[in-house]
């Protein structure tokens, strides 16, 4: 989960995915009033793993939500996704644009 400084809304999530996948990708909120009512804030608790494995976050949301994007949109245009996600975890190891 990401650091508590990095936490967002979730419009904030769906906006941030939109700009990055580009292609006029956009979302809208459902204003019917029979669905059932849903967090406008969703978070992951990981106050265990940061005390209990002294656990800290290595990439922030941006970066995240990049490297998320990158990967739906390699999957979708049929690349090899066990190369491109072994070439993620090898950038992830090294460092690379984590941040």
């Amino acid at each position: 989960g990401p650091d508590e400084s990095d936490a967002k809304p979730v419009d904030w999530l769906a906006d941030q995915v939109c700009h990055l996948w580009e292609d006029s990708a956009r979302w809208s909120t459902d204003a019917e009033p029979d669905h059932p009512h849903e967090a406008g804030f969703l978070g992951l608790n990981c106050d265990k793993a940061k005390s209990r494995l002294d656990w800290l976050p290595q990439m922030n949301i941006e970066a995240a939500l990049s490297w998320t994007v990158e990967w739906y949109r390699n999957y979708q245009s049929g690349g090899y996704v066990r190369a491109f996600t072994e070439h993620q975890i090898a950038n992830y190891e090294s460092g690379k644009d984590l941040n």
